[in-house]
């Protein structure tokens, strides 16, 4: 063998080396690489947890709806395509369905401590998957101990938390306490300077105080402060105050969200106020539910409604969130006493008597009732509740108020559970806005209904890896089946057919699986920049669905 041959030898063999380590390479590489893409070799099998096919997604970023097939891994999107998932992996046929991102709920007095994991399957069974609380009395020692409890109480929702002004006024609190004797305050409405406060001659806190606090709190993992104007203790912060608690959120980029109180003198003054506080520190403003929408004139609602839509354009940080529905399902009620706090006489319908209270009052208004006595409501109240058993339901509000509100760009929808003393709204309020605004009467599409109760909370919020469908984000997602949440519909199921809440099926066909309890996640604050507003496309005609799924 000659030289020459042996060295061509040598180079084909050094050749087939090269190939064979370039070809291991590639596929070692290459596989990993389609792996994190949600995509595996057809040799090996799909290694997804669920896989959504032929489903329609809405993907909450405004943009418009798309079939695709969803691979969901480790509790997060891993695909979004075309899936030929093997037989093991669980399946769900999504066809006819919309898959939306989960619901955020950005109003809640429900404690993750204390009301227990079951009291939040009301919301969980509406499509929500995040919820906002801590409206009330959270300080910053109370913010760690309550996410450490939280955390420990395995929660089929992920739970997020606010600092309360409440809980910051701690060491006035503390002074009281120890004071023999308090000094009366007059009643004040917010941006009102009070006279100082003393208790013994000790002085109201110092600002300085409170910003510590809070800063603490939110280093906690606390998404904001909240305060309520309705209550004595929010009452007696003056603007300047306000201020600079604002300015300090606004660094960091948390939320400040207000409570105002459902009647006041001058609820245009209080608005204006808080649209002044909002343009003069660009926080984040976030207003809790307000009565007064639903009880002022259209006049007056007119004016409010655009002040809020200015001040809106203007920042892009200042939201209120909306009931979409105040119609209580068949069967729930309460009583006359703790409605008329809380809703006008025109809402409030007999719905059980006893006593001397007669039969025919049933399904009347209170303000029906006070008319024909000729009485005030107070006065009609009275009589009722002396002569024996009154239990109430609430009337739908204004519908077409409903609807206009809704609209604005300003607006999140949120509802609360439906359970627990401190709750008056139905578990039925988002269905019924979804089925009968968005697929009967067509007045928002699916799109929009996505953008405000996911992408908008959690923009929000700060959250960037929810409230949209996409790879690599927490696969918290909604499954509807549109045509059953309609009104019209005969069939007795749940248009909220699946809910996934971290990956895991928190809810299927009405029940409540025993695999998703306990996977809803803690959710921390993390100072960041403000989030743009997601992008919103036209609206697009809702898609048709089946009804071929079991009874449940």
């Amino acid at each position: 063998m000659g030289r020459d041959t042996v060295k061509r030898l040598i180079e084909i063999i050094g050749a087939l080396l090269f190939l064979f380590i370039a070809t291991f390479v590639g596929l070692y590489f290459g596989n990993h690489y389609l792996e994190k893409k949600g995509i595996e070799l057809v040799d090996r099998p799909l290694h997804y947890d669920y896989v959504l096919k032929n489903g329609t997604i809405v993907d909450g970023t405004g943009k418009g709806r798309y079939k695709a097939d969803i691979g969901i891994k480790k509790g997060k999107v891993t695909f979004i395509g075309i899936i030929q998932p093997p037989e093991d992996v669980k399946v769900i046929d999504a066809s006819g369905l919309l898959i939306l991102p989960g619901f955020v709920n950005l109003y809640s007095r429900l404690d993750g401590t204390a009301d227990g994991s079951t009291a939040f399957d009301g919301l969980v069974k509406q499509g929500y998957t995040t919820t906002l609380s801590g409206y009330g009395a959270l300080a910053q020692e109370d913010v760690t101990k309550h996410l450490e409890q939280a955390a420990r109480s395995g929660l089929p929702i992920n739970y997020a938390v606010l600092a309360g002004h409440q809980g910051l006024f701690n060491l006035l609190k503390d002074q009281q306490e120890k004071s023999e004797k308090m000094v009366e305050e007059p009643a004040l409405e917010y941006g009102q300077v009070p006279p100082p406060l003393t208790t013994s001659g000790q002085p109201k806190p110092n600002v300085d105080d409170l910003l510590q606090e809070l800063s603490t709190s939110l280093e906690q993992g606390a998404f904001g402060l909240t305060i309520d104007f309705d209550d004595q203790l929010g009452r007696q912060l003056t603007f300047e105050e306000m201020t600079k608690l604002a300015k300090a959120l606004q660094e960091k980029g948390a939320v400040l969200a207000l409570t105002l109180p459902p009647a006041s003198a001058n609820p245009d003054v209080l608005l204006q106020r808080v649209i002044s506080l909002h343009k003069e520190t660009k926080v984040r403003t976030l207003l809790s539910p307000w009565g007064y929408f639903g009880n002022a004139s259209d006049d007056r609602l007119t004016a409010m409604e655009q002040d809020l839509r200015g001040a809106y354009l203007s920042t892009k940080e200042i939201y209120t969130c909306l009931y979409p529905s105040t119609r209580q399902s068949a069967g729930v009620k309460q009583t006359l006493q703790r409605a008329m706090a809380h809703y006008p006489a025109e809402q409030i319908e007999i719905l059980e008597v006893g006593g001397e209270n007669p039969k025919t009052l049933v399904g009347k208004t209170l303000a029906e009732i006070a008319q024909e006595r000729s009485l005030t409501p107070d006065g009609a109240a009275k009589e009722l509740t002396s002569a024996g058993l009154v239990q109430v339901t609430i009337r739908s509000s204004n519908q077409e108020r409903i609807q206009r509100l809704a609209s604005d760009p300003f607006v999140a929808l949120t509802v609360d559970s439906g359970q627990g003393s401190g709750s008056e709204y139905s578990t039925d309020a988002v269905k019924d806005f979804l089925g009968r605004y968005v697929q009967d009467q067509n007045l928002f599409s699916w799109e929009e209904a996505a953008m405000k109760l996911s992408a908008r909370p959690c923009a929000i919020l700060g959250i960037e890896d929810r409230g949209s469908i996409k790879t690599g984000n927490w696969a918290d997602l909604v499954v509807i089946d549109p045509v059953l949440l309609s009104p019209r519909s005969q069939v007795k199921k749940s248009g909220i057919r699946h809910v996934f809440v971290n990956g895991a099926m928190v809810f299927s066909q009405g029940k409540m699986p025993s695999e998703g309890q306990g996977k809803g996640q803690l959710l921390r604050f993390k100072s960041k920049p403000l989030m743009p507003e997601p992008v919103q496309e036209p609206q697009t005609t809702p898609v048709p669905s089946t009804d071929d799924e079991e009874e449940e």
